[in-house]
């Protein structure tokens, strides 16, 4: 059942509409405010493409949606988003059953007095055919720490994808 503060959007047109929020929110200077936590769950409908076999595959689902910002003592915002998105459908070529599963973090601590900024971006998307038509599986990492000179450090990004099955 879904709770009564839950928002009903397009699952494709809320993401970056709360990135966007959360890149506002955390750019200001800090103010103190009480720890807030906000979820959503929405329903989804997507066409990927398996880019293990180039076949579209029709999706429905859901989208789940958790976001927590906090403020510290010393004035640092903290912002975490974690998102899940299930569904199932099939593929318009092959008419065979697909699962799909998303998951998105993003975790965000900007520190009051330093003014250090500390991100970390998590992405994995599997795409699973029932039978010998092959699945997809991908994983995003994206790490960046920016001092409080405004000097990115250490950026990392991997991207992996494999065909499987």
């Amino acid at each position: 059942m879904v709770a009564d503060s839950t928002k009903h959007y397009g699952w494709n047109a809320a993401v970056p509409a709360v990135v966007a929020l959360a890149a506002l929110t955390i750019s200001f200077v800090p103010i103190t405010v009480a720890a807030q936590t906000n979820h959503f769950t929405v329903p989804f409908a997507d066409t990927p493409l398996n880019p293990c076999n180039g076949e579209t595959v029709v999706i429905n689902g859901t989208g789940d949606m958790t976001m927590d910002t906090s403020t510290d003592s010393a004035g640092g915002i903290h912002f975490t988003m974690n998102s899940v998105t299930k569904g199932e459908g099939f593929g318009t070529v092959s008419g065979a059953h697909y699962l799909f599963s998303e998951e998105k973090s993003l975790i965000e601590n900007m520190s009051g007095s330093s003014q250090a900024d500390i991100s970390t971006d998590v992405f994995n998307q599997i795409l699973t055919a029932n039978g010998p038509t092959p699945n997809f599986l991908m994983k995003i990492t994206a790490h960046l720490t920016i001092n409080g000179k405004g000097v990115p450090s250490s950026p990392v990004l991997n991207v992996n994808t494999k065909c499987a099955g």
